[in-house]
């Protein structure tokens, strides 16, 4: 399986937001629909990219880009 590199932080967000609303194998259950209605639990994702590799998540420092 490929290595996929998943880069993200600095001044906007940090890597976990991709990690648990985007691309990772787990999803914070109804976060992208709103806020209020979530729950704080975790399910699959369909959307998963550990389907296609493994995937490892760095955070960058805060303030990367400025």
């Amino acid at each position: 399986m490929p290595l996929i590199v998943w880069t993200n932080g600095g001044p906007g967000c940090s890597a976990m937001e991709g990690a648990t609303t985007e691309n990772g194998p787990l999803i914070l259950y109804r976060i992208k629909e709103s806020y209020e209605l979530a729950t704080g639990q975790l399910s699959d994702s369909p959307y998963s990219w550990n389907k296609q590799g493994h995937v490892l998540y760095v955070d960058q420092p805060k303030y990367v880009g400025n």
